[in-house]
């Protein structure tokens, strides 16, 4: 191995675990902000985070599609609490996520 390259390696293993720590708490913010969105229960749009979540949850690299998993499962446990007929904002994006 060249010298300076396992260092190089290390460095940038840590900024991807760096990065990925990031991405996964600016989800996990975004998860507690959608309770108090106010979204209407009649868009067809999910929030852009929520589209850029479902856009890098379909790549290749196993982490990212762990975090956004982790994410997804926590929207669906939700429970829509509006008094909404066919259910609120919630209920609504947990419809977009999970139908097909």
């Amino acid at each position: 191995m060249i010298e300076g390259k396992g260092d190089m390696l290390v460095e940038n293993t840590l900024q991807y675990k760096q990065e990925l720590d990031t991405y996964k708490k600016y989800n996990n913010i975004m998860l507690k902000v959608l309770h108090i969105q106010n979204i209407e229960a009649n868009s067809e749009e999910m929030p852009p985070w929520l589209v850029t979540l479902i856009q890098s949850s379909k790549t290749q690299q196993t982490k990212i599609c762990l975090v956004a998993v982790e994410v997804f499962i926590e929207i669906l446990r939700f429970e829509d609490r509006s008094n909404q007929i066919d259910g609120g904002s919630i209920m609504h994006i947990q419809r977009l996520i999970a139908d097909p």
